[in-house]
């Protein structure tokens, strides 16, 4: 097998004290990229000292324990470096986020997939504000209203507002009666709470809404571990 493609990241292996070409190919050094496997990822496959270890591009590598499928060379080379494009399109690794995080409840996930946990959340954010516009103006505007009198979140540097607003939209959603494990409803507070924030605050700040959701939503997730 020359060229594969991922087809179970619950295959690979974070730890196995490999090295290819000088690079440790471990979970830090995945970290370093913003890389973490996940299903259609290609690469070539290489075997170092018995191990099975997957090419993704320079300084990217990924053992794994089966959960590969051979692909040609056409195909690797059509989709070369796809996994930038696969880590930022949320709805794409979503099952794997839940099989993830189902089996490991305890611990808490790695960046890379918080990272996109959170790009999957945003989508669903942004599909909820246009199928309820209405509801939307009218939680925001709500939510706009209660973090501007609050008079000590201007003043908090962004990591700390970041941990204030995910405790807010955990009292959101347990007041609104809906469930912490409910997706969408969690999306849905954590994006106009994150819209209310850059809209009240936002020339202070110098950060977009994008970048304000993955901050909120991480921060809430952590806070449940």
């Amino acid at each position: 097998m020359k060229y594969a493609i991922i087809k179970n990241p619950n295959n690979c292996l974070p730890y196995t004290g490999t090295s290819v070409e000088g690079v440790p190919a471990n979970r830090e050094e995945w970290e370093k990229h913003n890389f973490y496997p996940t299903y259609e990822v290609v690469g070539q496959v290489i075997i170092v000292n018995g191990i099975t270890v997957l090419k993704v591009e320079d300084g990217v590598f990924v053992p794994m324990d089966g959960g590969l499928e051979e692909i040609t060379e056409t195909e690797y080379l059509k989709n070369q470096g796809n996994w930038r494009k696969l880590r930022n399109s949320s709805f794409h690794s979503v099952s794997h986020l839940q099989e993830y995080i189902d089996s490991k409840f305890n611990r808490l996930p790695e960046p890379g997939i918080l990272l996109s946990k959170a790009n999957y959340y945003l989508e669903v954010f942004r599909k909820q504000c246009l199928d309820h516009k209405e509801q939307a103006k009218h939680f925001y505007q709500q939510y706009r209203q209660e973090l501007v009198i609050d008079t000590e979140l201007p003043s908090l540097p962004f990591n700390s507002a970041s941990l204030f607003l995910a405790e807010r939209a955990s009292r959101a959603i347990e007041n609104g009666g809906g469930k912490k494990d409910d997706y969408k409803f969690v999306a849905w507070v954590v994006g106009l709470l994150s819209e209310a924030y850059v809209s009240a605050f936002g020339s202070s700040i110098g950060l977009e809404f994008e970048s304000v959701f993955r901050e909120v939503f991480i921060s809430y997730i952590k806070a449940s571990y």
